[in-house]
């Protein structure tokens, strides 16, 4: 089942010749219900199996259930990276759970907003919006599977902040100071190239530095990069290791309780940084109410016009039955 989601995943904009103009994207009703009920049922077939599993000698049963459980798990890690995190919508093939967000399930409009497969040209890298350490892993990966990029991305392995690069990249200095070739001469085709404003100008770029050499390298490797199946693969697995099984980890499911609406909730904050989720879970305390310990976190994270977003898969969640 995960497999089956990160193909879905690549149906929304990826390709080996795409670039960074990604928007609408849409998974399908049913890709969501079928990953729902599998956790569901995954979930309660472990509870029911857990005295018979919890011996030396375990019946074969319980290595079937734990790979159910984990599949199913990962396959909801991906939803919520998709819907959660990059905010994409749904498209449901018959009735609709009512919206959190009141936009009726659409996607994001154009790369200006939420996240998307060839994202490198606004906010991030990847479908994750990598950044700063996290980015330069990705750097890592990228160099592997393309070696003629290796000594270019050199630059960007301490203290890299895609936000400045970006600033200084001609964005803050005017559209004829932005390189619009690659490094191999090919037109990049992506969108928002002028964005930010004053504001972003200030905080990423407050001494007017103009690096637009800098900008074209990073979005060449990062397309290229981008480009590769198994990068992509690589960006996915990544984010579950190093966000969602932790978020995960970290709200520690206990026996009768179900916390996930409000994983999917910490992972996006997560997504922003360890930090900020640490401080909502830690500004949840010891409420057991699921909505009253989303409402916290939601305060605590701040970034108002998303928090409908985030709640989105929890509404999905919620209204959907397990399977058998």
């Amino acid at each position: 089942m995960k497999n089956q989601v990160f193909e879905t995943v690549l149906e929304q904009g990826w390709s080996d010749n795409a670039d960074d103009n990604g928007k609408n994207e849409r998974l399908p009703g049913a890709t969501i219900v079928e990953v729902i009920q599998a956790y569901k049922l995954a979930r309660r077939t472990a509870h029911d199996m857990a005295a018979k599993c919890a011996v030396s000698d375990r019946p074969p049963e319980c290595n079937k259930a734990d790979a159910a459980i984990a599949d199913a798990t990962d396959a909801l890690g991906e939803l919520t990276l998709a819907v959660s995190v990059a905010e994409w919508g749904v498209a449901w093939d018959g009735p609709a759970p009512k919206d959190p967000a009141g936009r009726d399930w659409a996607g994001p409009k154009d790369i200006t907003v939420g996240k998307h497969v060839m994202s490198y040209a606004l906010g991030g890298l990847g479908l994750p919006h990598l950044d700063t350490g996290m980015a330069q892993d990705l750097f890592d990966e990228i160099a592997q599977r393309i070696p003629a990029s290796a000594n270019d991305l050199k630059q960007f392995r301490q203290g890299f902040r895609y936000d400045s690069v970006r600033a200084r990249g001609g964005p803050c200095s005017g559209h004829s100071a932005v390189i619009m070739a690659d490094l191999n001469g090919e037109p990049f085709r992506h969108d928002a190239v002028m964005w930010g404003g004053q504001k972003y100008c200030h905080d990423h770029n407050p001494t007017n530095e103009l690096d637009p050499e800098r900008w074209q390298v990073l979005r060449t490797w990062a397309r290229a990069g981008l480009r590769d199946r198994e990068v992509q693969q690589w960006i996915v697995d990544y984010w579950l290791r190093k966000v969602w099984h932790p978020t995960l980890e970290r709200l520690a499911f206990e026996k009768n309780v179900d916390p996930t609406d409000e994983a999917f909730v910490v992972a996006r904050i997560w997504s922003t940084s360890k930090g900020a989720a640490d401080a909502a879970v830690k500004t949840a305390g010891a409420q057991a109410d699921p909505r009253k310990r989303i409402a916290r976190e939601l305060v605590s994270y701040g970034h108002e016009r998303r928090h409908q977003m985030m709640q989105r898969l929890g509404a999905a969640y919620d209204s959907i039955q397990p399977g058998n």
